[in-house]
């Protein structure tokens, strides 16, 4: 299954068709606790960022996490993702992010 990432890239590396809403559903929830370190049921700028990194590598490999542009970039990502401004991200949250956009 591809997610799409905030860069509007397939989380699968090949031209895939989008993920459907169910699907980023199930992801989400299938995945959201290797994430979550803390359990707190959200996820802090750090952990979204370490998800958002992995997906990105994943279909871009040449992406350098921990790089001065991936830092931007994520630091854009996540607060597109944070809607309610709590400074974290909650799973309906991450699952409107990664959905595609029609």
């Amino acid at each position: 299954m591809a997610i799409t990432t905030p860069s509007g890239t397939s989380g699968a590396g090949t031209a895939q068709p989008a993920a459907t809403p169910d699907q980023v559903g199930q992801a989400v929830g299938r995945d959201f606790g290797t994430y979550d370190k803390d359990s707190n049921g959200s996820l802090s700028d750090v952990e979204f960022g370490a998800w958002m990194s992995t997906l990105r590598k994943a279909s871009e490999p040449a992406f350098v996490p921990g790089s001065p542009e991936a830092g931007v970039w994520l630091g854009q990502a996540f607060a597109q993702a944070d809607t309610d401004q709590s400074k974290s991200v909650d799973k309906a949250e991450l699952a409107k992010f990664l959905t595609p956009k029609p």
